[in-house]
């Protein structure tokens, strides 16, 4: 009825064990692809609609820009954003490292002054938990924010240079 043990028990337990890890490794791989790709859906998105918060006037060479990240996780999946010199950055598994007790959010923000003439700013985090926001300044000025609330929400922000538009 039962097999009779094979007096190979320390070999199957090894073959068990490596099984396991390669399963994990498997895993790992499944969700660093699955981040990249929705850190590419989102940094296209984010290029492609235009927040309703967006300035007349795109922000210009020496504007001061600030990036705000929320999440209600410390540590979340993914982030992506325009820099100072209107080269896209993205960063996996970025850590918000401010945290906030009354609302229980984590935060972080980036603030730098813009040394391209024109910029398209884009912005996004998905998070971890299951809220993700991002708000965007330029002198002050907030002009664009979200919040969204779901599992491994993708909050994205867009303030994007119109090549019509007057220079300040």
């Amino acid at each position: 009825m039962f097999d009779a043990p094979s007096g190979n028990a320390g070999r199957d337990v090894a073959h068990f064990r490596w099984n396991q890890t390669r399963l994990r490794c498997v895993q790992e791989r499944m969700k660093t692809f699955l981040a990249t790709m929705i850190t590419s859906l989102a940094l296209l998105t984010a290029g492609l609609v235009p927040s309703a918060h967006a300035a007349p006037t795109p922000p210009a060479s020496g504007d001061r820009i600030a990036i705000t990240l929320v999440s209600d996780a410390e540590h979340n999946l993914a982030a992506g954003w325009t820099d100072s010199a209107n080269h896209p950055r993205t960063q996996r598994n970025p850590r918000l490292v401010t945290f906030d007790a009354a609302s229980g959010e984590w935060s972080q923000t980036l603030t730098y002054t813009a040394r391209a003439a024109l910029v398209d700013l884009a912005v996004y985090l998905q998070s971890a938990g299951g809220l993700a926001g991002c708000r965007i300044t330029v002198n002050g000025r907030v002009v664009a924010r979200e919040r969204v609330s779901h599992a491994h929400a993708i909050a994205r922000c867009v303030e994007a240079a119109d090549a019509a538009a007057p220079h300040r």
